[in-house]
């Protein structure tokens, strides 16, 4: 993780709660900033940064239904975990469809809790990564022909080389060689890549 970036935003409108899980991620070697005010967490949320939010479900003013979709209006990709005092299905399964990753239930094990963490930030950055290539291949569509581009298409629709060919009166290694360059182009590494920008065009 990079310096200066807090990895892991704590949200809880209870200070010493803050502080103590704070204290045991920073032993862990987690950059961590907590806030008692859900507002002004938000101000601090920086976009497109690594990290993940760990807060309160129930809290004065804004519960985590609606921190969770302003957090995600500032930043889309950042994992929510919640933590509750009063813990049921109900409020998991509504806390995930809020967009939560998970829901822990206080008194927790801080290992599990740094487990999740761990994970979350691991996914986070993993999509960031899809993200910021998905946003380099858009920019080199305009480098595809117009017949690499209606195979780029044919390919995404799960196609196979020869099936291409026969569909665009070419032979299967002409496409065999459209693909290649679609995928040097594009500077795509897979074809999950070839399917996620195909809808772009």
């Amino acid at each position: 993780m990079k310096e200066n970036i807090f990895d892991v935003f704590l949200i809880d409108d209870e200070k010493d709660f803050c502080q103590m899980l704070e204290m045991f991620l920073t032993s862990k070697g987690l950059s961590c900033k907590s806030f008692t005010d859900p507002v002004e967490a938000l101000e601090a949320v920086v976009p497109k940064k690594i990290g993940c939010v760990i807060t309160d479900y129930k809290m004065p003013f804004m519960n985590g239904d609606e921190l969770t979709k302003k957090i995600k209006k500032i930043d889309s990709l950042l994992p929510v975990i919640f933590v509750t005092g009063k813990g049921s299905v109900p409020m998991a399964v509504k806390s995930i469809k809020a967009g939560g990753i998970t829901i822990f239930e206080k008194p927790f094990s801080n290992e599990k809790l740094y487990s999740a963490v761990m994970e979350c930030l691991s996914v986070n950055e993993l999509e960031r990564e899809n993200r910021d290539r998905l946003a380099d291949m858009l920019n080199n569509i305009e480098k595809l022909t117009p017949q690499e581009k209606n195979i780029l298409k044919l390919l995404a629709l799960g196609l196979s080389n020869k099936e291409i060919g026969l569909r665009l009166d070419i032979s299967y290694r002409t496409v065999e060689v459209h693909r290649s360059h679609i995928m040097a182009k594009l500077q795509a590494k897979s074809l999950t890549d070839l399917v996620r920008i195909s809808d772009k065009i």
